[in-house]
């Protein structure tokens, strides 16, 4: 927006200043979710929600209220905190609600990436049979967060001429931040969490609300609380718990969980998804048939409402269907989908168009352009249906098989080590992407088609099943 790079002189004359306003939250996101793992182990999960929530608010008006570029980067490193600690934490715990299963809803959002958190029972507290709905729902969240965060700015965008057009945004993210940070003390702790620090009643408490409607003498109850204490006595008594913990192998075979889980958010970040959402209003400006207000309208509100849509079907067949299943064909449409992006810009791509918009690390995006409009909105139409399948598969599943593979003695060291490996290579794309788009312009979407093509064959050939399992995996 015009006046927020006027007021902290970004541009291409500051081009160091506009990369680390961009990647600076990105940066303290990958260092908080990789500690955070380790933090809530012996802090607990509630504790670290609560500090997640403080930074989320204290950043934001950081952001707001500093004079200068300077403060505005520690907000957003302050924010970047947040974000990471919520990151590491939804999809491990669970955030249930009082009214007969729930207690009340919430969300807190990033300006780029926002959490929407409402009625989730997580990977500690689910059935094997509805955990991926439950953690579904954090992908819903995010998705509509950021849908919500993309009209926001639109409507500034196109309405304000001075400050407001930036500040608004940013300061919305006070308003989930707050209600969360309001609304967790009705949350309680993780039971899983309570039965390794051997806080059985505390825990039997808790499952009772969600299983039994409070009564502690259901006999489903009871077998459901013995079978987790001894799963949790088992982990504690057999399983290391240290960081290299998570690279052992053996009869643990720790190593494996580890890559397995690292490498659906590595690949999750290869596959495109966020270049394309990051840079879609510059794509379908530079494509020649679009003016800027109307590039905005189309790259970010409208893309957004295609991508929160796109996860509601999962609801219906995330917990019916494999998630190798899920997982491979997702991949493979979304890598038909780039195919045919980059065969259409190779045809089409003749005449070079700038965009206007904000430019990053000092290059201007020129990805594609060309006079026939009939190929450019069909590119539209297959960037549209890319983060459609991704939204159906990768964007959820990718939360969901992490969630699964560990033993509950390491599951907050490895989740926040592998949710840490997404916001780093979320980096290394934010940071590559622009150059990829310059220098290879048609041959990007090819590299993102290849890459799908290859996360299908790798899932198929190396990642087993782990549907309808009990929230500690069985041993190999």
């Amino acid at each position: 927006m015009p006046p927020f790079i006027q007021k902290y002189q970004l541009g291409e004359a500051n081009s160091s200043a506009s990369t680390a306003a961009i990647t600076v939250s990105l940066a303290t996101a990958f260092v908080a979710s990789f500690v955070s793992g380790f933090v809530a182990d012996r802090l607990g999960r509630k504790r670290l929600f609560y500090i997640g929530a403080i930074l989320n608010v204290l950043g934001c008006i950081i952001e707001i209220a500093g004079p200068n570029l300077v403060s505005f980067l520690i907000g957003r490193i302050v924010t970047g905190l947040g974000v990471g600690v919520f990151s590491m934490l939804v999809p491990l715990c669970k955030l249930k609600i009082m009214t007969h299963r729930t207690l009340g809803s919430s969300f807190c959002s990033d300006t780029l990436l926002s959490l929407f958190i409402y009625k989730i029972d997580q990977s500690e507290i689910a059935r094997p049979g509805n955990r991926g709905q439950l953690i579904t729902l954090y992908q819903m969240g995010a998705t509509l967060g950021t849908t919500i965060a993309y009209w926001i700015s639109y409507g500034t965008y196109m309405k304000q001429s001075d400050d407001i057009s930036w500040v608004l945004p940013i300061a919305f993210q006070l308003v989930p931040g707050g209600l969360l940070l309001l609304g967790l003390h009705l949350i309680p702790e993780s039971p899983r969490w309570l039965i390794y620090r051997n806080r059985y009643d505390e825990a039997l408490e808790i499952m009772a609300l969600l299983r039994s409607d409070g009564r502690k003498d259901d006999l489903n109850l009871q077998m459901e609380f013995t079978g987790v204490r001894q799963d949790v006595g088992f982990d504690k008594r057999y399983t290391r718990k240290s960081f290299l913990a998570l690279w052992s192998t053996g009869t643990e075979n720790n190593l494996t969980r580890t890559l397995l889980g690292m490498g659906i958010h590595i690949f999750t970040q290869l596959s495109g998804i966020n270049a394309i959402l990051f840079y879609i209003p510059h794509i379908v400006e530079a494509s020649g048939v679009m003016d800027r207000p109307t590039a905005v309208l189309i790259g970010n509100g409208i893309v957004g409402v295609v991508n929160f849509l796109g996860t509601l079907p999962c609801f219906w067949f995330i917990d019916r269907w494999d998630r190798r299943r899920i997982l491979v064909i997702g991949a493979l449409a979304m890598a038909l989908s780039m195919i045919v992006v980059a065969i259409l810009s190779s045809i089409y791509d003749n005449t070079m168009a700038s965009s206007s918009l904000h430019r990053y690390i000092g290059t201007v995006f020129t990805p594609m352009s060309g006079d026939n409009k009939a190929p450019m909105y069909t590119i539209l139409v297959f960037l549209c249906v890319f983060i459609a399948f991704f939204a159906l598969s990768w964007g959820p599943v990718g939360w969901i098989y992490p969630a699964e593979i560990y033993p509950q003695i390491i599951r907050g060291n490895a989740m926040g080590v592998t949710t840490s490996a997404s916001y780093f290579f979320n980096l290394v794309v934010t940071l590559v992407a622009p150059f990829m788009f310059m220098g290879m312009l048609w041959g990007t979407y090819l590299f993102f088609g290849c890459i799908c093509l290859i996360m299908a064959w790798v899932v198929h050939r190396y990642y087993p099943e782990t549907r309808v399992r009990t929230a500690k995996p069985k041993k190999e």
